[in-house]
């Protein structure tokens, strides 16, 4: 998979006071150079058009094997500011299927964008962030502006290597109800499966990207012991003061044990972290486990609950159990 790389414009610092030249890329404009080279004229005039900087070279560049950006040089004291609807350090953020479902859906998309930036979209495209058409990869719409936006588009993406034990709908609508609930505007979430993983895309628009995160707080022996202890995580994250808006048990086949994914948002400063020291059984770790409480709490941490978890083996060491702290900053 490769890194999708928004070029911002580029500061050349000039000490003699005339205008310098900047940079803009778009990136994966199109696989076939006839098609990027036959746009640049069309671009660069709505460029020009809209930025009110001339543009003084616009080219096709093929670095990427068979993918050719269009990239524009163009004139002015400093750079423009750059909002666009495609996060340069996001992995997958592609929520269409093909390229004709993407294209389809590009008016809307740029029509959400200028009622939630404020800003006049320049320039709107499909890419794909895959090389190759044998990649079973999503198309990105891309919209972009220039200046000071009302809100910005915000991309939080999360790639998840272990199969979900809760239907991916019901993971999704989760979380679109509770950040609905929570004031995310224009929001749209995908939960998908490719070929090798599962993924969680969330795109919405705010003033800044707000602590909304997918974690792994717990590892469990098996499903059964993870799907039981999921309110119990839920309860003590709100403690903590981090609201659950979902939660899903994830394994594989090979590692023989079972994750406890939240997506959370988070409203105070907290702390969930291992206590030192391993244990045999579970039971143990049970009998334990408030002592080890009373210890954190003995130097003036605010322990607000524990939970045990399990640590799978190795060659070299048996599989245990560790004791969870939750606990305010």
């Amino acid at each position: 998979m490769r890194l999708i790389t928004l070029a911002l414009p580029i500061l050349v610092v000039s000490t003699s006071g005339f205008a310098a030249p900047f940079t803009y890329k778009l990136d994966r404009w199109s696989p076939k150079l006839e098609v990027c080279q036959a746009s640049r004229e069309e671009v660069k005039t709505r460029f020009e058009s809209l930025t009110g900087r001339q543009v003084i070279q616009i080219s096709c560049d093929g670095s990427i094997p068979s993918i050719f950006s269009l990239v524009l040089t163009y004139d002015g004291q400093l750079p423009l500011v750059l909002i666009s609807s495609a996060d340069e350090f996001a992995m997958s953020q592609g929520s269409y299927a093909s390229l004709a479902h993407c294209q389809a859906g590009l008016a809307a998309e740029a029509e959400t964008f200028q009622i939630q930036t404020g800003l006049e979209p320049v320039i709107k495209y499909c890419y794909s962030e895959s090389s190759s058409s044998d990649v079973d990869q999503p198309f990105v719409p891309r919209i972009d502006a220039f200046g000071t936006p009302v809100l910005r588009p915000i991309v939080l993406e999360r790639s998840i290597y272990r199969a979900p034990k809760r239907p991916l709908t019901a993971i999704a609508e989760d979380i679109r109800v509770a950040a609905e609930a929570e004031g995310l505007e224009a929001l749209k979430v995908t939960v998908d499966k490719s070929s090798t993983f599962h993924r969680i895309l969330m795109r919405y628009y705010a003033k800044r990207r707000l602590p909304v995160g997918v974690e792994t707080v717990l590892t469990f022996k098996n499903d059964e012991a993870c799907e039981s202890s999921r309110q119990q995580v839920a309860d003590l994250l709100a403690a903590v003061d981090v609201s659950t808006m979902t939660s899903f048990c994830a394994s594989d086949i090979w590692s023989q044990y079972t994750e406890l994914y939240t997506v959370s948002y988070t409203k105070g400063a907290h702390s969930v972290e291992s206590a030192p020291g391993r244990y045999t059984e579970e039971s143990e770790c049970e009998s334990d486990r408030q002592s080890v409480v009373d210890g954190y709490r003995s130097l003036g941490r605010d322990v607000v609950g524990s939970m045990c978890g399990y640590i799978k083996g190795s060659i070299l060491e048996a599989d245990g159990f560790f004791v969870r702290l939750f606990m305010r900053l």
